[in-house]
This record gives C-alpha cells, sequence and structure tokens, in this order.
C-alpha cells in the first residue's frame, strides 16, 4: 500500500493509487426529508444513526428504504437502545462505542469504557448484525480488536477523527465514518480494497448552503449553472451524490 505521510493531516498529493478490484458500499446517513429517497434512487445505502434518526420519512406511504448501517452517538453512547435499535433492523454494518483512551475521554468530557468493555458490547451487536464496526481511537487498541470486527476509521473533521498512522489498518476490512468526500477519496486511494464501506451525510450539510460536491471532493454553488432553482437542497443532494458514484466507478478502471 502507498503511503505518503505518517499522519492523515491532509495530504498534498496523492501518487500513485491503489485501484479497487472489490465492490464497496456507499452510505448515505439519514438528513432531510425525502434526501434518502434520492440517494437509494442513486443506488447507494440508507444508513442511520441509533440516537436520533430511524426509518425513511416516507415508511408511512411506500416501502421503506433497508437499513443497512447503524451508527451511535459516541459521546452519549447509550448500547441498550443501540442494541434494541440494531436488533430491530438486522443492518449488515453497525457501530459499537468508540475505543476512546482515558486521557482522551477526560478532554471530551464523556465516559470512558476500557476496551474490553467496548468488545463485549460488540459480541452483543454482532448477533444482529452482520458486520460490527469497532473504532479505534488510539493505535493501542489495534492488534487487541479481534479480526471478526471490521475497524473503522474516523474521517477527521471538528467533531473527532482518527489521528494515527493509516498504515496500522493495513490487511484489515475498514469501513471510513463520515467527513468530507475529499478526504474519504483521499484514504480510499491510499488504502485500496482494505476499505469496504463508507458512510456520509457531508454533502447533505452542504446542500443547505446551495453547495454541491464535485468528483474531485472541492465544491461548487448551485446559483453558478441554476440561478433560482426551486429546492436547490435536493438538485444539489442529487449532483452530489452523482459525481460521487461516478468517482468510484473510476477507481475500478
Amino acid at each position: 500500500m502507498t503511503v505518503l505521510q505518517n499522519k492523515f493531516d491532509g495530504f498534498e498529493e496523492i501518487g500513485n493509487v491503489n485501484k479497487r478490484s472489490l465492490p464497496i458500499d456507499a452510505i448515505y446517513t439519514y438528513s432531510q426529508k425525502f434526501s434518502c429517497c434520492i440517494a437509494v434512487k442513486a443506488g447507494w445505502k440508507f444508513g442511520i444513526n441509533s440516537d436520533s434518526g430511524h426509518e425513511c420519512f416516507c415508511v408511512d406511504r411506500w416501502e421503506p428504504h433497508k437499513v443497512v448501517f447503524v451508527d451511535n452517538n459516541f459521546k452519549k453512547y447509550n448500547h441498550n437502545k443501540h442494541l434494541e435499535v440494531v436488533k430491530q433492523y438486522k443492518p449488515k454494518y453497525c457501530t459499537v462505542r468508540d475505543a476512546i483512551i482515558e486521557s482522551d475521554c477526560r478532554l471530551m468530557d464523556i465516559e470512558y469504557y476500557p476496551l474490553e468493555q467496548i468488545l463485549d458490547w460488540a459480541y452483543e451487536l454482532q448477533e444482529y448484525s452482520e458486520n460490527v464496526i469497532v473504532i479505534p481511537k488510539s493505535v493501542e487498541y489495534v492488534d487487541r480488536i479481534p479480526e471478526c470486527f471490521m475497524l473503522g476509521y474516523s474521517v477527521p473533521t471538528s467533531y473527532g477523527g482518527t489521528n494515527f498512522d493509516i498504515r496500522y489498518f493495513t490487511g484489515r476490512h475498514i469501513h471510513l465514518l463520515g467527513g468530507s468526500w475529499k478526504k474519504q477519496l483521499e484514504l480510499l486511494q491510499l488504502m485500496g480494497n482494505d476499505v469496504v464501506s463508507f458512510d456520509n451525510n457531508y454533502i447533505s450539510r452542504m446542500a443547505r448552503y446551495g453547495k454541491y460536491i464535485l468528483p474531485d471532493g472541492s465544491y461548487s454553488i448551485i446559483d453558478d449553472i441554476f440561478p433560482n432553482v426551486n429546492n436547490p437542497y435536493y438538485v444539489c443532494i442529487a449532483i452530489s451524490l452523482g459525481n460521487i458514484s461516478g468517482k468510484i466507478n473510476e477507481l475500478f478502471s
């Protein structure tokens, strides 16, 4: 695997990328009404957060989208509630509470749980989900996570992120959690087939400001091409989904 620097801190160049030979699950996590419908029609999977959003808004009128991914609120993790939602939907992927060292938990003012507790929870979730994603926020945890679990790489944002060498993830099945498409794309190009899935709702946040994502991760403003368009949020969502899908297909060429 080609790695250009020790830590993910914004790559200045990509260089020789790893072409994909395996499929990848692109997951849109629920945001605004009907945006999930656009995503599913565009070939994406559908995901929710057990703490905030459940089924498709249209569930009472049409057949709901299958919930493929269930994430959690790691800052206010409620395992019983999370387990209940995972048990209900039996998703292909689900996360468990991030594995964070005690000193970092104190800095974030959140509850500390030892890795052993997190792994116990992961085994509980494994009964109802095909792939349980354990998210190591410290390098010391990586080798202690059993191979039966996927590793989650938290793409750095203001909300948090993984901040150690991506080479520690080599050879494991990886899910990219959140972040911008630009950063996700850089990681996809570097990690290659190790990445089997990613989730994204960044495109929804950008769409609220009338911005859509370009294939390379930069963005444009919808008014520049469709001045005074009705429902600019949904137009931006559709364009962003299509651009990202097209770029993913390029990775196979």
